[in-house]
């Protein structure tokens, strides 16, 4: 899971000017770079943090801590609350995200925001520290040969799964390697970290997911396909 250290000073620069809302012309002429130049490194950006649109970034750099100017950030936050919004209102449909699911039925059972914000830290490997404000939980229902698509999300969440057995797949495995976790599992993951969820059994499996996510986080991020399978 990539993290701001993972990115060049340039492109931390460049990632915080289109936090400002500056387009590529713009950053171009105050870094002294031709248009192409950002372009370039953009795509860099997008495929190092595992996001294809500019705002997606933009939500991305401020769930790790890349800070603007306050006055810049009330219009970025109110930007992402917005782009949370979207994202949240079409959770695993299948219309024109880069790999949608198919087949799986998300019910909102609650949700609350914290009083004041707590720093979490998943996993030492996970590199996942961020202040988390928000909490909400999710039944999903995935019946026989549904699948959810490649996705992450926006903070670390734990899955228990209450019945049946779902096949778990990691976008960094090279073998593509299913895990499989029968009724009774649980399941901790650090967030932003690529995956893909079916069900190859013969009945539904139930789970139910516990999301922490920090102010103006979202619940699903949809990615490209990786690479390391053949779906």
């Amino acid at each position: 899971m990539a993290s701001l250290s993972d990115l060049t000073a340039r492109e931390r620069e460049i990632l915080q000017l289109v936090l400002t809302g500056k387009t590529n012309k713009a950053i171009a002429s105050e870094i002294y770079v031709s248009k192409k130049t950002v372009e370039f490194h953009l795509d860099h950006i997008y495929t190092k943090i595992g996001v294809r649109t500019r705002l997606m970034a933009g939500l991305w750099a401020i769930q790790h801590g890349l800070h603007v100017e306050t006055r810049v950030m009330k219009h970025v936050i109110q930007v992402t609350a917005i782009l949370a919004v979207l994202v949240s209102s079409v959770v695993w449909a299948g219309t024109s995200k880069a790999t949608p699911g198919s087949g799986v039925t998300v019910q909102l059972i609650a949700l609350g925001n914290l009083s004041d914000p707590v720093r979490v830290k998943v996993k030492d490997e996970s590199k996942t520290n961020m202040d988390i404000s928000q909490i909400q939980t999710y039944k999903i229902t995935i019946p026989p040969g549904a699948y959810t698509g490649w996705h992450q999300h926006g903070g670390p969440h734990i899955i228990i799964v209450a019945s049946g057995t779902l096949t778990y797949y990691m976008g960094d495995d090279p073998t593509c390697t299913g895990v499989k976790y029968s009724a009774g599992s649980s399941i901790l993951d650090a967030g932003f970290m690529t995956h893909f969820v079916r069900n190859e059994g013969t009945v539904d499996v139930v789970t139910y997911i516990t999301q922490l996510l920090p102010a103006n986080g979202v619940f699903r991020i949809d990615v490209p396909a990786p690479g390391n399978c053949d779906f």
